[in-house]
């Protein structure tokens, strides 16, 4: 029985397919389970059949890869201040949508009457501004 040592290049679980030094081998039988617990980069011992050149009875995992990119974890601090300033715009679009629903109200109140749509919300808009900035002293 042959035996192919090298680093997993490509895998496939469906085709039941792995690439090493170049070339794809047939995964067959109980390497079948062997193929799931495989990662990109691994150190692998193939043994390959007798009487052929490509299909695989074994995987031996030698060593599992280490992530060729640093990872940089989140750290809580990191997490918690993101986590105010979405909050604060939150509150901000939250803030900005009361101030136009007030002045659409004030307007619907005082018996407004715009010639079109647009112009009640341009309106309301400048209103809600001026409302906004009034909350905001």
């Amino acid at each position: 029985m042959n035996k192919i040592n090298g680093n997993v290049e490509a895998y496939s679980v469906a085709k039941n397919g792995i690439k090493i030094n170049g070339s794809w081998y047939n995964v067959k039988g109980n390497a079948q389970v062997m193929l799931k617990e495989i990662k990109m980069g691994s150190s692998v011992e193939l043994s390959i059949l007798e009487g052929t050149e490509k299909d695989v009875s074994f995987i031996k995992i030698l060593g599992q890869s280490i992530p060729s990119k640093s990872v940089n974890p989140v750290s809580k601090d990191d997490y918690w201040a993101n986590k105010e300033k979405r909050e604060i715009s939150y509150q901000q679009t939250i803030g900005n949508c009361a101030s136009l629903n007030t002045a659409l109200e004030i307007l619907k109140m005082s018996n407004y009457v715009g010639k079109d749509a647009g112009s009640v919300l341009a309106d309301g808009q400048n209103l809600a501004k001026e409302i906004k900035s009034w909350c905001e002293k």
